[in-house]
């Protein structure tokens, strides 16, 4: 009844360094996401330390213009290297709290040493961060995801998951989405398998998250790498199905790293289960 009939004051609070430091954090962050995304699209791997954020962050809050200061800073920051580094061969790219305080300066460092191993060091341990960060940032939202995506998760998963939103360059949501559609994929091919197949196979979670892995890592259709799994499984399957009587088998990851040690591993557990029968009778 009082909507629209009452004045309402607004404040709001100026964003502190802090404040600003945890936006650039946020892996949902369109403003990293984006420079991210530019950079690579010149084959340019770019990542950021966690201080040359803060300093970012401080130039920032010294316009006293918001979130919007941001941009501006991070544009005086990488303005230079992005007009620069896509004509040379650097290949990744670092921003460090040098960078922020002098770019000039430094982006004619590591065009006079670009193989510098400091650098090196500096870039993997970077990307290091950033990979648990993202880890961490689901992890503590793990509830959350499991109700919206309908996915268990646990360490392998979740680092299944941040892999597809560093190669990606998505944001979090985007990431599951991407995984939960594999996932899909994966379980629609699998309950089409005994219509394909003379033998019933069905994959557990392990199973699920080495074929996801490797349709990350090679680009190619979750569902077809497990149809193509089973495929080549059909065969050691249904002769270990003839001597065991054994009717539905359990794929793991085991299955799909390393095939034949897969397959042996059945074989042995069969014939020591039987030895235990033949000698229990006994």
């Amino acid at each position: 009844e009082f909507v629209g009939r009452l004045p309402v004051v607004v404040v709001f609070d100026e964003l502190t360094r802090e404040d600003l430091v945890e936006i650039l954090k946020n892996p949902n962050n369109p403003i990293i996401l984006s420079k991210r995304y530019d950079f690579k699209a010149y084959g340019i791997d770019i990542k950021f330390e966690e201080e040359a954020l803060s300093r970012i962050a401080e130039m920032a809050a010294a316009e006293k213009t918001g979130a919007r200061g941001l941009v501006s800073a991070i544009e005086r920051v990488l303005i230079p290297f992005e007009k620069t580094l896509p004509s040379t061969q650097v290949r990744t790219l670092v921003v460090t709290p040098e960078i922020v305080e002098d770019p000039e300066g430094r982006l004619k460092e590591l065009l006079e040493n670009p193989e510098d191993p400091e650098r090196t060091v500096r870039f993997e341990k970077a990307a290091e961060d950033e990979r648990r960060n993202i880890e961490e940032y689901i992890g503590a939202r793990a509830d959350e995801f499991k109700k919206k995506y309908g996915l268990e998760l646990y360490d392998r998963r979740v680092a299944l998951i941040a892999k597809l939103y560093l190669e990606d360059i998505c944001d979090v949501n985007t990431a599951f989405e991407e995984f939960r559609e594999m996932y899909g994929e994966i379980r629609s091919r699998e309950a089409s398998l005994p219509e394909q197949l003379e033998v019933d196979v069905c994959f557990d979670d392990s199973a699920v998250d080495e074929i996801i892995q490797k349709a990350i890592r090679t680009g190619e259709s979750a569902g077809d790498l497990a149809l193509d799994l089973a495929t080549r499984l059909e065969y050691g399957l249904k002769l270990l199905r003839d001597r065991s009587g054994i009717e539905k088998f359990v794929i793991n990851h085991e299955a799909v790293t390393d095939m034949e040690k897969y397959i042996n591993d059945l074989l042995k557990r069969h014939y020591r289960e039987k030895g235990a029968g033949e000698d229990g009778s006994a």
